[in-house]
């Protein structure tokens, strides 16, 4: 087979497309009466795991169940799983390795002593247990989150009532590669202190949040643990209020800050409202804001997007005259609500509800919980996958096939541009189109905090430096993402900030499979290359150290990438790679 070689000069313009955005809105039920989802991820192949927990008709008690689908929400395989003889277990969370197989973590009875233990399991792409291991002592213990550690090892973050203090205590977890224990510790005071996630930071350490009666205010409050990365203690905070504050689930944002999301019985009530707690680096408190409808609302997951705004989920009480709801609310730098959609089957105000939720590869959202019926089976596992704006479809009702909107495949988006290189001396004014199918209105971000809704817009810059154009088609229910690359000089041959590197570049094949080849006529000291994702997260970074090198591309998934070329900090070259 005749390989492809690309050449490319320091000075390549990349434009590219992403895949169209899929929508989803899938209902599973395992034959039991009640079949709830608590964590979602989306896997290599572009589909989904689903972990949750089942009440199995056969054995009278819950046992595990992970259902894997394609990108369009069909089941490839399901497994349902009793991992001991007494029951009462589940699956909290999910993530997939670099090796295409998942990590699972969650709880269940130990049947000697008929508590609960938490667990970690590694099951292979195909669902078959790989190996499992048990943690925790004579008293229940269970775990909510697991993430992968730099070292290849695990955190898991959960409750532990056999290591409190005759109460529920947060507990952490550290193991190696193969579930081996290294170390755990519990935080926490004299009452009831419960986790709900745990994130790296970026000074090495971890963020604990979650919720504390030992330290409220009133009633329970959310609740910040900042440790050291051996789970040292350095500091604590109440983020609450004299009234009850439900669990607190947090991240930190790309300035350092942290960002909470839970709910709180606002002026004791009984009416619960959804919140967003933005603090800084040492849990101090920015700001606050409280959103919902006429009846309750709650917050219970938030991720932040490129531009440094956030999506947060959960769920709302809409009115008297519906049900829970899921719900997705997009929030701006200072906490005001950009867009907010709501999802389920609220016509026959039966309760629905979102437990997790991130963001995909295409720029959408994937939400998964529980889809509440009247009748049996009670309760199905639920998927919803939305576009970058939240649009998704209405099923059908009792429909066991949810909906699949075909009409996203044919949405097309792409950018034109007059130049892709302006300077400050002349304007840099660029005139932009699109070419798209179905089109009927369009968000532009020109990559310097200005944005238009024309079609074809005409913009000048203001100042120098490579702008990343990104265009959002929409076209009912469905949206198609596209970027642009503008260069911005200061003067006409005379511009040392982007002077250009005066050496060639081979890179190929591109597509590439496994590996991917850079070939430099001359070797050059203190060259770089870095490949991101259409989501703009670092997947590769690597020295060029040699005239001919090879970069392992075998572990970053499928996918359309971006990458740079830089020297000495300076990029010479960004463009597009396929990885196949």
């Amino acid at each position: 087979m005749k390989k492809l070689l690309l050449i490319f000069f320091c000075t390549s313009i990349f434009s590219l497309k992403t895949f169209s955005q899929i929508i989803i809105n899938r209902h599973y039920d395992s034959d039991s009466l009640f079949d709830i989802a608590f964590s979602t991820t989306q896997t290599m192949d572009y589909g989904f795991l689903i972990g949750g927990t089942t009440f199995d008709l056969y054995t009278g008690w819950e046992s595990i169940l992970l259902i894997k689908s394609d990108y369009k929400g069909d089941t490839i395989w399901t497994k349902v799983t009793n991992l001991s003889s007494t029951g009462g277990e589940g699956v909290e969370s999910v993530i997939q390795l670099e090796d295409s197989n998942f990590m699972v973590a969650g709880y269940f009875q130990d049947t000697s002593q008929l508590q609960l233990d938490g667990f970690l399991m590694k099951i292979s792409n195909s669902g078959e247990v790989l190996w499992f291991k048990q943690y925790g002592d004579t008293l229940s213990d269970s775990f909510d989150i697991v993430r992968e550690t730099n070292d290849a090892g695990f955190v898991m973050i959960g409750n532990s009532y056999s290591f409190g203090n005759g109460s529920s205590d947060i507990y952490l977890v550290k193991t190696n590669s193969a579930g081996e224990l290294q170390w755990q510790k519990k935080y926490g005071g004299d009452s009831d202190d419960f986790s709900e996630n745990i994130v790296s930071t970026y000074d090495g350490g971890y963020l604990i949040s979650g919720k504390t009666y030992s330290y409220e205010l009133g009633g329970s409050d959310l609740y910040l643990v900042k440790i050291d990365s051996a789970g040292n203690f350095q500091w604590d905070k109440t983020c609450g209020t004299i009234y009850s504050e439900g669990l607190g689930y947090a991240i930190q944002a790309s300035d350092t800050s942290y960002v909470i999301v839970g709910t709180s019985d606002l002026n004791n009530t009984g009416i619960r409202k959804a919140m967003i707690i933005k603090t800084d680096s040492l849990g101090n408190e920015i700001w606050r804001k409280y959103y919902g409808y006429e009846g309750s609302a709650s917050f219970s997951r938030v991720v932040e997007l490129n531009d440094g705004s956030f999506i947060a989920s959960g769920s709302c009480y809409y009115n008297d005259y519906t049900d829970w709801e899921g719900w997705l609310m997009k929030i701006d730098l200072n906490g005001d609500s950009i867009w907010s959609k709501r999802y389920g089957n609220s016509d026959f105000a039966t309760p629905d509800y979102f437990y997790d939720m991130t963001i995909t590869n295409d720029g959408g959202f994937v939400m998964s919980g529980q889809w509440n019926r009247v009748g049996t089976p009670y309760r199905d596992m639920w998927l919803v996958k939305t576009d970058s704006l939240g649009n998704t479809c209405v099923p059908e009702p009792y429909s066991p096939e949810g909906c699949w909107s075909y009409l996203c495949e044919n949405i097309y988006a792409e950018i034109t541009a007059d130049s892709d290189t302006v300077y400050l001396t002349e304007g840099a004014s660029v005139q932009f189109g699109t070419i798209s199918n179905f089109g009927t209105s369009w968000q532009w971000d020109f990559g310097d905090t200005i944005t238009s809704t024309e079609q074809y817009p005409q913009h000048s810059y203001t100042s120098t430096g490579v702008k990343t154009v990104q265009l959002i088609t929409n076209s009912d229910y469905c949206s198609d993402t596209a970027y642009y690359t503008i260069t911005v000089l200061n003067d006409v041959g005379n511009n040392n900030q982007f002077s250009i590197v005066n050496f060639q570049l081979l890179i190929y094949p591109n597509p590439a499979t496994n590996e991917l080849k850079v070939k430099r006529e001359k070797l050059k000291v203190g060259c770089k290359i870095e490949l991101y994702d259409l989501l703009g997260r670092k997947v590769l970074s690597k020295e060029l150290q040699e005239q001919e090198q090879i970069i392992d591309v075998s572990k970053i998934g499928k996918g359309v990438y971006l990458y740079n070329i830089s020297r000495d900090g300076l990029i010479v070259e960004s463009n597009k790679l396929i990885v196949n």
